[in-house]
Protein backbone atom coordinates (compact mmCIF):
# COMPACT_ATOMS: atom_id res chain seq x y z
CA UNK A 1 0.00 0.00 0.00
CA UNK A 2 1.50 3.61 -0.72
CA UNK A 3 2.12 6.26 1.31
CA UNK A 4 -0.81 8.05 0.28
CA UNK A 5 -3.38 5.29 1.01
CA UNK A 6 -2.09 4.43 4.36
CA UNK A 7 -2.09 7.92 5.35
CA UNK A 8 -6.02 7.88 4.36
CA UNK A 9 -6.37 4.66 6.33
CA UNK A 10 -5.20 6.56 8.62
CA UNK A 11 -7.06 9.51 8.47
CA UNK A 12 -10.47 7.61 8.32
CA UNK A 13 -9.96 5.53 11.30
CA UNK A 14 -8.61 8.50 13.42
CA UNK A 15 -11.57 10.37 12.03
CA UNK A 16 -14.36 7.47 12.85
CA UNK A 17 -12.84 7.17 16.40
CA UNK A 18 -12.77 11.10 17.26
CA UNK A 19 -16.98 11.53 16.25
CA UNK A 20 -17.70 7.38 17.49
CA UNK A 21 -18.41 8.65 21.04
CA UNK A 22 -19.69 12.11 19.75
CA UNK A 23 -22.41 10.92 17.75
CA UNK A 24 -22.74 7.05 18.43
CA UNK A 25 -22.53 4.20 16.05
CA UNK A 26 -26.28 4.31 14.50
CA UNK A 27 -25.99 7.98 13.91
CA UNK A 28 -22.19 8.15 12.46
CA UNK A 29 -22.43 8.54 8.93
CA UNK A 30 -19.69 7.91 6.15
CA UNK A 31 -20.32 11.64 4.92
CA UNK A 32 -19.39 12.71 8.61
CA UNK A 33 -16.40 10.43 8.43
CA UNK A 34 -15.40 11.37 5.70
CA UNK A 35 -15.29 14.99 6.13
CA UNK A 36 -14.04 14.87 9.36
CA UNK A 37 -10.87 13.20 7.87
CA UNK A 38 -11.15 15.74 5.11
CA UNK A 39 -11.20 13.36 2.19
CA UNK A 40 -14.64 13.06 0.03
CA UNK A 41 -16.64 9.65 0.22
CA UNK A 42 -15.30 7.75 -2.62
CA UNK A 43 -11.86 8.32 -0.96
CA UNK A 44 -13.55 6.29 1.67
CA UNK A 45 -15.13 3.79 0.11
CA UNK A 46 -11.44 2.71 -1.35
CA UNK A 47 -10.76 1.75 1.66
CA UNK A 48 -14.06 -0.12 3.31
CA UNK A 49 -17.10 -1.19 2.00
CA UNK A 50 -19.38 0.73 4.42
CA UNK A 51 -19.30 1.83 7.90
CA UNK A 52 -19.89 -1.57 9.49
CA UNK A 53 -16.36 -2.75 7.41
CA UNK A 54 -14.46 0.33 9.42
CA UNK A 55 -16.06 -0.83 12.24
CA UNK A 56 -14.96 -4.54 11.51
CA UNK A 57 -11.58 -3.17 10.62
CA UNK A 58 -10.96 -1.60 13.43
CA UNK A 59 -12.34 -4.09 15.98
CA UNK A 60 -9.95 -6.75 13.89
CA UNK A 61 -6.99 -4.49 14.36
CA UNK A 62 -7.04 -3.76 18.24
CA UNK A 63 -7.72 -7.76 18.70
CA UNK A 64 -4.44 -8.19 16.49
CA UNK A 65 -2.78 -6.20 18.78
CA UNK A 66 -4.06 -7.06 21.66
CA UNK A 67 -3.03 -10.74 20.93
CA UNK A 68 0.28 -10.08 18.79
CA UNK A 69 3.19 -12.80 19.20
CA UNK A 70 0.25 -14.70 21.56
CA UNK A 71 -0.67 -17.68 20.26
CA UNK A 72 1.92 -19.95 20.96
CA UNK A 73 1.90 -19.36 25.15
CA UNK A 74 -0.23 -21.33 27.62
CA UNK A 75 -4.07 -19.82 28.36
CA UNK A 76 -3.26 -18.04 31.50
CA UNK A 77 -0.18 -15.91 29.89
CA UNK A 78 -2.33 -15.46 26.64
CA UNK A 79 -5.59 -14.13 29.23
CA UNK A 80 -2.89 -12.20 31.33
CA UNK A 81 -1.37 -10.12 28.06
CA UNK A 82 -4.94 -9.25 27.17
CA UNK A 83 -5.86 -8.17 30.35
CA UNK A 84 -2.53 -6.00 30.32
CA UNK A 85 -3.47 -4.93 26.93
CA UNK A 86 -7.09 -4.11 27.81
CA UNK A 87 -5.80 -2.00 30.95
CA UNK A 88 -3.52 -0.06 29.26
CA UNK A 89 -5.55 0.90 26.75
CA UNK A 90 -9.06 1.18 28.86
CA UNK A 91 -9.73 4.34 28.14
CA UNK A 92 -10.00 4.50 24.54
CA UNK A 93 -12.38 1.30 24.35
CA UNK A 94 -14.40 2.48 27.17
CA UNK A 95 -14.91 5.75 24.81
CA UNK A 96 -15.74 2.90 21.82
CA UNK A 97 -17.58 0.91 24.78
CA UNK A 98 -21.29 1.13 22.82
CA UNK A 99 -22.86 -1.95 22.11
CA UNK A 100 -22.14 -2.47 18.44
CA UNK A 101 -18.65 -1.25 18.78
CA UNK A 102 -18.49 -3.87 22.03
CA UNK A 103 -19.99 -6.81 19.78
CA UNK A 104 -17.17 -6.34 17.11
CA UNK A 105 -14.66 -6.48 19.74
CA UNK A 106 -15.59 -9.31 21.18
CA UNK A 107 -16.56 -10.63 18.05
CA UNK A 108 -13.20 -10.50 16.72
CA UNK A 109 -11.35 -11.55 19.93
CA UNK A 110 -13.47 -14.65 20.29
CA UNK A 111 -13.18 -16.18 17.00
CA UNK A 112 -9.35 -15.13 17.30
CA UNK A 113 -9.47 -17.53 20.31
CA UNK A 114 -12.00 -20.09 19.14
CA UNK A 115 -10.09 -20.36 15.38
CA UNK A 116 -6.43 -19.84 15.99
CA UNK A 117 -5.73 -20.44 20.00
CA UNK A 118 -7.91 -23.08 21.47
CA UNK A 119 -7.52 -25.65 18.42
CA UNK A 120 -3.77 -25.81 19.74
CA UNK A 121 -4.64 -27.00 23.05
CA UNK A 122 -7.63 -29.42 21.94
CA UNK A 123 -8.58 -31.64 19.14
CA UNK A 124 -11.25 -32.07 16.66
CA UNK A 125 -14.15 -33.80 18.24
CA UNK A 126 -17.43 -32.38 18.65
CA UNK A 127 -16.45 -32.41 22.27
CA UNK A 128 -13.52 -30.22 21.83
CA UNK A 129 -15.44 -27.95 19.56
CA UNK A 130 -18.16 -27.19 22.05
CA UNK A 131 -15.35 -27.14 24.54
CA UNK A 132 -12.97 -24.36 22.54
CA UNK A 133 -16.45 -22.49 21.82
CA UNK A 134 -17.08 -22.90 25.56
CA UNK A 135 -13.53 -21.17 26.22
CA UNK A 136 -13.85 -18.41 23.82
CA UNK A 137 -17.43 -17.54 25.60
CA UNK A 138 -15.85 -17.14 28.84
CA UNK A 139 -12.72 -15.72 27.85
CA UNK A 140 -14.60 -13.22 25.49
CA UNK A 141 -16.92 -12.28 28.78
CA UNK A 142 -14.41 -11.83 31.49
CA UNK A 143 -12.99 -9.47 29.25
CA UNK A 144 -15.68 -7.71 28.85
CA UNK A 145 -16.39 -7.45 32.25
CA UNK A 146 -12.82 -6.43 32.47
CA UNK A 147 -12.93 -2.91 29.90
CA UNK A 148 -15.30 -1.57 32.62
CA UNK A 149 -13.46 -2.58 36.03
CA UNK A 150 -9.50 -2.73 35.01
CA UNK A 151 -9.31 0.01 37.43
CA UNK A 152 -10.60 -1.78 40.37
CA UNK A 153 -8.39 -4.56 40.55
CA UNK A 154 -4.98 -5.56 39.70
CA UNK A 155 -4.57 -7.71 36.28
CA UNK A 156 -3.07 -10.40 38.56
CA UNK A 157 -6.34 -10.59 40.54
CA UNK A 158 -8.44 -10.49 37.52
CA UNK A 159 -6.25 -13.55 35.67
CA UNK A 160 -5.65 -15.74 38.74
CA UNK A 161 -9.68 -15.32 39.21
CA UNK A 162 -10.43 -16.38 35.32
CA UNK A 163 -7.99 -18.99 36.26
CA UNK A 164 -9.73 -20.71 39.15
CA UNK A 165 -13.18 -19.98 37.62
CA UNK A 166 -12.06 -22.32 34.52
CA UNK A 167 -10.96 -24.65 36.43
CA UNK A 168 -13.96 -25.25 38.52
CA UNK A 169 -15.79 -25.38 35.78
CA UNK A 170 -13.69 -27.35 33.51
CA UNK A 171 -11.76 -30.30 34.80
CA UNK A 172 -8.83 -29.82 31.74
Amino acid sequence: MDRRAIKSREAIVQAFLYLLPRKGFDKLTVREIADQAQLNRVTFYQHYKDKYDLLEQCAKHYVDEMLKGNMNVDLKSLIHRSFLYVQKHQEELLKLSQKEVVYALLDAFKKQLRDHYLPLITGNHLEDIMMNEIHAGMATGMLQWWIHHAQDYSVEEAVNSYMILRSRLFIS
